[in-house]
């Protein structure tokens, strides 16, 4: 819960004057590879999934010792974190995603994301998962998948006592699509499986 009352009142902040920028997609998968946000941009708007990234700043990759893991442009700072813009704790018609994930190359410390998901049975935000980089290596890949249940990623934030570099964050995955079924979709679901099983059980009687 205060996670939320946290990213709520940075979102705030953010809403004044955050460029639109563009994702590039791959399947349902959008990336954001940073490339379109010019450097010393900090607050980055993508209307393509109503996501922030917000908390760092766009730089020359090669530039600052960073190098990017596409084209030129990548994300830094000791804490980046991506926000939905919608308000409404029940996400109808927000995205949450099957999967979430970034190229992220840290500095002399280990970057710790943590993963926050929508759990319906609470019908409230919570922690899904916790990973982290391994040595120095540069464009360690952070990734995390769902197993659909109890709760959809929605959010990541990156924390390190040093500066880090973020490239090419992923939304989803290239072949799920992104949400969850509305009640009539998963009504829809049960009434199908249930024809099927009374149509199985009178196959197995006729043939008795």
């Amino acid at each position: 819960m205060r996670f939320q009352v946290m990213a709520a009142a940075a979102f705030v902040a953010l809403a004044v004057a955050a460029p639109a920028q563009a994702l590039h997609t791959i399947g349902f998968q959008t990336v954001a590879d940073f490339e379109e946000v010019s450097p010393g941009t900090t607050n980055i708007y993508y209307p393509g999934n109503d996501t922030y990234i917000f908390g760092g700043t766009v730089v020359d990759g090669a530039g600052a010792g960073f190098a990017p893991r596409s084209g030129s442009n990548v994300y830094v700072g000791t804490t980046i974190s991506t926000r939905q813009t919608s308000g409404d704790w029940h996400f109808d018609g927000v995205d949450l995603w099957p999967a979430l994930g970034a190229w992220v190359t840290p500095g002399a410390a280990t970057v710790f994301a943590t993963l926050y998901g929508y759990d319906p049975d609470l019908d409230d935000v919570v922690v899904v998962g916790e990973l982290q980089t391994s040595g120095s290596d540069p464009m360690q890949h952070l990734v995390l998948l769902s197993d659909y249940g109890p709760a959809w990623l929605i959010n990541v934030t990156f924390t390190s006592t040093d500066t880090f570099a973020v490239d090419d964050i992923e939304f989803g995955l290239p072949d799920v699509g992104p949400g969850v079924p509305e009640p009539d979709a998963w009504a829809l679901m049960i009434l199908g499986f249930a024809g099927i099983g009374a149509a199985l059980r009178r196959r197995r009687t006729a043939t008795a």
